[in-house]
């Protein structure tokens, strides 16, 4: 390849794409370029042609999604085809254009993609081998689940899957990160709810760590987010302005509770 298509990575990643017509990962990067571009519509063509070749890659199904977003009308066979390769293929790459999909679902933006197909396609993905077995993969795929059930207003919804997710992989980041999109989404009773788990669950970990049973890297003392935890407390329960607590059971089912001080 000639030196002068290293200093120029657009025209590298044409040349890359039309070298390798059967590279999912070749056409992936044309298309990005292309959108970067502005030109969705012929990125859009782009990975239509790689799926020829392609037609089980779970990545190029979910950016068809998502480039058809403004160009076209998503087609119901489209997503049926999404939500079968989705069960046995799921990278990060994937998951990447899943976020976006996401952001995108239920908009004027993206025309016959419904929050309750978008809801199917996170639900396939779960049923995935390796979703399954990786934690941190599972966790930020419920994570997905709970952003757009929190989108379309479904907030117990949102926080059961919240909860999930953070009782996958049970850290406290993990944990803020629920509790901040549910309180800036005016889910305050869910917020406090969540809130209360991270720091029960916080409490047993330091508990362990204490008893000897836990090692002492296993996750952050809570002592670490006291202050920040307090002061959320405080932000979320000012915001009450009709107190309707809930709690959570062990298994994230959401009902009426007691607020906590």
């Amino acid at each position: 390849m000639r030196a002068d298509l290293w200093g120029d990575p657009v025209k590298l990643a044409f040349v890359w794409a039309d070298r390798n017509p059967d590279s999912p990962r070749a056409q992936e990067q044309a298309a990005t370029v292309l959108t970067t571009a502005g030109r969705r519509d012929l990125a859009l063509k782009r990975i239509n042609v790689a799926l020829e070749h392609n037609a089980d890659n779970a990545t190029l199904n979910v950016q068809r999604l998502v480039l058809s977003c403004g160009v076209r009308r998503i087609g119901r066979s489209d997503i049926d085809k999404t939500a079968e390769v989705l069960r046995n293929s799921y990278d990060l790459y994937v998951d990447m254009n899943m976020e976006t999909l996401g952001r995108l679902t239920g908009t004027d933006r993206c025309d016959g993609m419904a929050t309750g197909d978008y809801v199917r396609l996170v639900d396939a993905a779960l049923t995935n081998p390796l979703v399954k077995k990786w934690p941190g993969l599972r966790q930020h795929v419920l994570y997905l689940k709970a952003s757009i059930r929190l989108a379309e207003g479904d907030r117990d919804a949102a926080l059961h899957n919240f909860c999930l997710g953070f009782k996958t992989v049970p850290t406290i980041e993990a944990g803020l990160q629920g509790v901040a999109q549910l309180g800036t989404r005016g889910a305050t009773p869910q917020a406090l709810a969540l809130l209360d788990l991270v720091q029960a669950t916080g409490n047993s970990i330091d508990n362990a760590k204490q008893a000897g049973s836990l090692r002492q890297n296993i996750m952050p003392d809570l002592v670490n987010y006291s202050d920040e935890i307090r002061r959320l407390r405080s932000i979320l329960k000012g915001s009450l302005e009709h107190p309707a607590p809930i709690r959570l059971n062990t298994d994230c089912q959401v009902f009426p509770g007691k607020l906590q001080g």
